[in-house]
């Protein structure tokens, strides 16, 4: 009778590997698209990590927050915030004795950030698609038919233009300055 029941024991207590790599493609697959949906993520991480830990499935805390800091965004300050993160996780394992990092650390700092995000207003003006954030002085470089990507001549350094309208010797249209142009420049 006893055998019987350590069976049965037996049986139950598997671990279904199929359900365990549903749970793991679960995780990896999560993905943070914007501030709105932090909690959904969150929430969602949270749940496929207590449902292994219920299959008693050996999930550690390192690969936890690996999978967290995998989900987030890399657009925004959000590229910034995993640096960030990831330096100080290294930093701290690097103590003596050495400071882990819990996954429910990263899940407040994650939810953290994207409060921040969500409540930080945009500069004033045009967007990135208009304007390049590199600054000549005070002056952004622009956008524009001359200078469609933004960027300084590397030909004469001037930021009205880039290299390939560049009248300068050296530029893409060396030599073909308009006459108005060139009395200007001459006087």
């Amino acid at each position: 009778m006893r055998q019987t029941w350590r069976h049965l024991k037996t049986s139950y207590e598997r671990i279904d590997t199929v359900a365990q790599f549903a749970l793991r493609s679960q995780l990896s697959s999560l993905r943070l698209r914007d501030v709105s949906n932090t909690e959904r993520y969150l929430g969602e991480f949270n749940r496929a990590c207590e449902q292994l830990t219920a299959a008693r499935v050996a999930y550690s805390d390192a690969n936890a927050v690996y999978q967290l800091l995998f989900g987030i965004p890399e657009t925004g300050t959000w590229g910034m915030f995993m640096q960030i993160t990831l330096a100080a996780i290294s930093a701290s394992a690097a103590q003596k004795p050495p400071i882990i990092v819990s996954p429910e650390e990263i899940c407040m700092h994650i939810l953290a950030e994207s409060q921040h995000v969500a409540t930080s207003t945009p500069p004033p003006g045009p967007g990135s698609e208009f304007a390049n954030v590199a600054k000549e002085g005070d002056c952004q470089i622009c956008k524009h038919c001359n200078n469609p990507l933004g960027v300084k001549c590397f030909n004469c350094g001037k930021s009205s233009h880039d290299t390939e309208y560049c009248f300068d010797v050296g530029g893409g249209m060396a030599g073909q300055c308009p006459e108005w142009m060139a009395q200007r420049d001459a006087s």
